[in-house]
C-alpha cells in the first residue's frame, strides 16, 4: 500500500471517531441543558443528576468547561448565589436562546432516532 493510501485510511477512521465523539459531546450538552431547564441549578448538582439519572460519570472540570462554553454561546446565564450556610455557588439558568436551541435539537434527535430505528429494524 502506498504511503498516501495508508495515511488516508487512518485519517478517515479518525474522522469517524471524531464525528461520533462530537455527537456524544453535543448530546451531553443537551442533557445538561435539559437539567438546567427544570430549575436554576449549580454545577455539583448537575454532576449528581447526570450520575443518578443517566449513569454518566462526567468529571466536574468537564461539566464546568461545557457550562462555560454554553454560557459563551448565550444558551445559559449564571450568577453567584450567596447563602447563609455553605460557600457561594454559581447558579445556572437557561435563556430564551437556550430553550430554542434545546427544542430544535430535540426535534432533530427525534428524526435521527426514527432513522436509526428504521435502519435497525431492517437489520434484525
Amino acid at each position: 500500500m502506498s504511503e498516501y493510501g495508508h495515511h488516508h485510511r487512518h485519517h478517515r477512521e479518525h474522522e469517524h471517531t471524531f464525528r461520533i465523539g462530537l455527537l456524544f459531546k453535543s448530546v451531553k450538552e443537551l442533557v445538561i441543558l435539559s437539567i438546567i431547564k427544570e430549575k436554576p441549578i449549580h454545577g455539583s448538582e448537575i454532576h449528581r443528576i447526570l450520575k443518578e439519572r443517566y449513569d454518566l460519570a462526567i468529571p466536574k472540570p468537564i461539566i464546568y468547561t461545557l457550562l462555560r462554553r454554553m454560557e459563551d454561546r448565550g444558551l445559559i446565564i449564571s450568577e453567584w448565589k450567596i447563602s447563609d450556610r455553605g460557600p457561594v455557588k454559581r447558579i445556572y439558568r437557561i435563556t430564551e436562546e437556550g430553550l430554542d436551541y434545546l427544542n430544535d435539537s430535540i426535534e432533530r434527535l427525534k428524526k435521527l432516532r426514527d432513522m436509526i430505528n428504521d435502519l435497525l429494524s431492517k437489520i434484525s
